[in-house]
């Protein structure tokens, strides 16, 4: 079977809209959500800083391109810089799918359709919000703070969102199904698909530590793996979690797992729904599935 690759071109040039919540700019193509990564991370300053509070929606369904095996069809929005290149905008995929994303990223740091995702504070108007954002089918490869939708979240809310069908995320420490590194607050989101990772690796979420984090109704489906090849040299304490890796302080409520969680490393710490626990935890609603993890 022959497979054609190919790239895509951006030729958009602007946005419909106005970036407002009331009159968002619009994304209704692959083109148009590939000229919103470029702006992003070419010309940063010319966006406004992260395009900060401005409002962007999806308005319809997305395939981006095939690539040939080990490249990328997409950047992260946002990077993790000494200028602190943040996406500090919002984005409505108004449950329109996005299908066939891969980033082959494996020397970078915070690595997803989001890179990094920075607001002032938790839970507030100020916090920047993902929301009803599917991706089906990802693949992604980052080094650190690696998540399909969200690299790093920080102080932002993840809300309605989903990866499915034959995903996979694949990192070396803080590595999540839907978020590597949860600094804010992750509601109604799920995975499916296979997650693995050298440390804190989660099947929603990789790393959770803060008393105001938080991940509430969430669930994950498919297998978390901890595995040696993956492992970054110096990190410690490391956990394998169906729903989060590793969790600091922070509150989950209501959610549940049914992934298989598993590690070939001895360090690992494993568990159905949290892998590491080092910190007060507020757990509500919790369901373990015990017969769907062990040590390889």
């Amino acid at each position: 079977r022959v497979i054609e690759t190919y790239r895509l071109t951006v030729i958009q040039e602007g946005f419909k809209g106005e970036g407002t919540a009331e009159k968002p700019y619009t994304i209704s193509s692959a083109a148009e959500l590939l000229y919103m990564s470029k702006q992003m991370n070419e010309s940063y300053s010319t966006t406004g800083a992260g395009y900060n509070t401005k409002y962007f929606k999806q308005t319809a369904d997305i395939d981006l391109p095939a690539v040939a095996e080990g490249e990328s069809n997409w950047t992260p929005l946002g990077k993790n810089t000494d200028d602190n290149k943040y996406f500090r905008g919002n984005y409505d995929g108004d449950g329109h799918v996005i299908r066939g994303m891969v980033i082959n990223m494996p020397d970078d740091y915070c690595v997803g359709m989001f890179g990094v995702v920075a607001s002032t504070e938790i839970g507030t108007d100020a916090s920047k919000t993902i929301k009803n954002v599917t991706l089906e089918s990802p693949r992604i490869i980052g080094k650190q703070h690696v998540g399909a939708i969200i690299g790093w979240s920080y102080a932002a809310t993840i809300e309605n969102c989903h990866v499915t069908g034959e995903a996979a995320v694949y990192g070396g420490n803080n590595v999540g199904g839907v978020v590597g590194n949860n600094g804010g607050v992750t509601r109604a989101c799920s995975f499916s698909g296979t997650v693995c990772g050298g440390a804190h690796t989660g099947g929603v979420a990789g790393y959770l530590s803060g008393s105001s984090k938080q991940i509430i109704a969430c669930y994950a489906a498919g297998e978390v793996k901890g595995d040696n090849e993956w492992h970054s040299v110096g990190v410690s304490n490391e956990g394998v979690g169906g729903v989060v890796g590793s969790l600091g302080k922070g509150t989950i409520v209501g959610c549940y797992s049914t992934a298989k969680v598993s590690s070939n490393r001895e360090e690992s710490k494993i568990g159905g729904v949290i892998g590491l626990q080092t910190g007060t935890v507020t757990v509500s609603s919790r369901r373990i599935f015990p017969d769907t993890w062990h040590r390889q």
